[in-house]
């Protein structure tokens, strides 16, 4: 079996056991968690997004990109690892102690003074990451996902049912902070099993350098990219007050289950996949044009027809109190594919040791968004979706340019694989709208569910084919493990 051949049914094992299971864990955390939206309220989601502004931003450095240079590198020595260990651990003990601290500071800014101890149960997470760091990121350097992905499915489920158990008891935010404590914690303990994973740890950074210099760029976009993607809920936080805020967040979070899952999976296997091939352009190349065509093939379907039916679906699922989430969903969704296709920008480049192009990407994000976003919270959260879908486009048409040019892809070809799924969309989305006006809303609500999104299904589809018949053999030679 060649090199490629066994990357590539490493690669499909990886992206079936990981897809499997983590879809697996999140239909039962979301079938807990529209139960739980039911039991809290947008008070309660206003007050764990504001304590979550700061401790999200830090989370993205507790472990300094280090996780991602271990992936990268080709070669690791023990030693480095043990290093790496102990850098995590000092720097994961100081940034709990910071958050502790800082915690008034943050209640004082959003005048909640409930946010100081959410904040402080929050911060003993970046202890509980530092402990897990290693084995996940030498099992995800293997592409051994099999084992990574039932540790995430367990962590999930115990999550989810601890948030809902603390729901139903009325403990409020707190039966957030409590489901995310819980998710590090079941990872900390599974993790280190395995003793072939575990290292004592060394306190020095001689002969990791070059390692930090490579998960500093990391670390860096990962920073700009918190603040941009942040900005919006810092304004609505503070200018609107926690129950907007809990409708917008609420908006948000559902419009990003797709984006933030496989998002996840898309680093998590693109990155060691990329960094197996990096020495071979046109392979890299190659694939990176597959990864576009067949996430475009999902995304705009996924989030046009979202946009469609989610005016029937949220009163259905989660009752009259998020009706005002509605026109939020819909707007968003809009710009969501663009989203979904950029999340594979930032593994291809860094796989092939260039971290400073996404990093060069985040500032241009930091420029263009947070402008928009204060533009548009003149017009309240309603201007802020609005900004998403002005500004967004700019940006990723600019980052688009930027990494074709590392892999020496013209435009042209990248557009070119995602014309037919967003004009094949479009069709479908008209065609919902249309059989809306029909007589269909006149049903039960779940039978117009079922029909609004066959009848989508089969107009997206039909579209395709007509055009592309050649689509369906593509997808299942890029499935195919052999």
């Amino acid at each position: 079996m060649t090199r490629q051949k066994s990357l590539k049914k490493k690669v499909i094992t990886s992206f079936y056991w990981l897809t499997g299971v983590t879809w697996l864990g999140q239909i039962f955390s979301w079938a807990l968690t529209l139960i739980v939206i039911r039991l809290l309220t947008p008070d309660d989601y206003g007050l764990f997004a504001m304590a979550t502004v700061l401790t999200g931003f830090l989370t993205i450095l507790s472990e300094l990109g280090l996780g991602a240079a271990i992936i990268q590198k080709n070669e690791i020595a023990e030693d480095e690892l043990r290093k790496i260990f102990g850098c995590v651990i000092v720097l994961d003990f100081f940034l709990c102690g910071a958050v502790w601290g800082t915690a008034p500071l943050v209640a004082n800014f959003f005048a909640e003074p409930r946010v100081i101890p959410v904040m402080r149960l929050l911060c003993f997470n970046f202890i509980l990451i530092s402990f897990y760091l290693l084995p996940q990121s030498l099992l995800q350097r293997d592409l051994n996902y099999k084992r990574i992905s039932v540790i995430d499915l367990i962590a999930t489920v115990c999550s989810s049912a601890v948030t809902l158990l603390l729901a139903w008891k009325n403990y409020g935010a707190f039966a957030l902070v409590w489901g995310i404590v819980c998710i590090h914690l079941v990872k900390a303990v599974i993790y280190n099993f395995d003793k072939s994973l575990r290292y004592c740890p060394a306190f020095s950074l001689r002969g990791i350098r070059s390692m930090l210099r490579f998960g500093g760029y990391i670390s860096f976009s990962r920073v700009i990219w918190y603040f941009y993607s942040q900005a919006d809920v810092v304004i609505v936080g503070r200018v609107f007050g926690k129950g907007q805020l809990g409708v917008y967040s609420i908006a948000l979070q559902l419009v990003s289950i797709p984006l933030t899952k496989i998002g996840s999976i898309a680093h998590q296997i693109g990155l060691p996949a990329f960094s197996q091939i990096q020495d071979n352009l046109s392979a890299v190349q190659k694939n990176f044009l597959k990864i576009v065509k067949v996430s475009s093939l999902l995304s705009f379907p996924l989030y046009l027809g979202a946009a469609s039916v989610v005016d029937v679906v949220l009163p259905a699922l989660l009752g009259d109190k998020w009706i005002e989430s509605i026109v939020f969903i819909q707007i968003l969704c809009l710009v969501m594919p663009l989203r979904f296709i950029s999340t594979f920008f930032t593994p291809v480049v860094s796989a092939v040791g260039r971290p400073d192009i996404h990093a060069g990407n985040m500032i241009i994000a930091i420029i263009i968004m947070p402008v928009a976003f204060l533009v548009g919270s003149r017009w309240g959260p309603l201007g802020l979706c609005l900004a998403w879908i002005v500004a967004f486009p700019i940006f990723f048409l600019i980052s688009a340019g930027r990494v074709l040019k590392v892999l020496q892809l013209p435009l042209r070809v990248f557009l070119k694989e995602f014309y037919l799924p967003a004009g094949a969309s479009v069709g479908m989305a008209i065609s919902i709208f249309w059989m809306k006006n029909t007589g269909i809303m006149e049903l039960p609500p779940l039978l117009s569910i079922i029909i609004l999104c066959c009848s989508g299904v089969a107009v997206y589809s039909t579209a395709v084919l007509a055009i592309d018949r050649e689509v369906v053999s593509e997808m299942k030679l890029l499935f195919s493990a052999k």
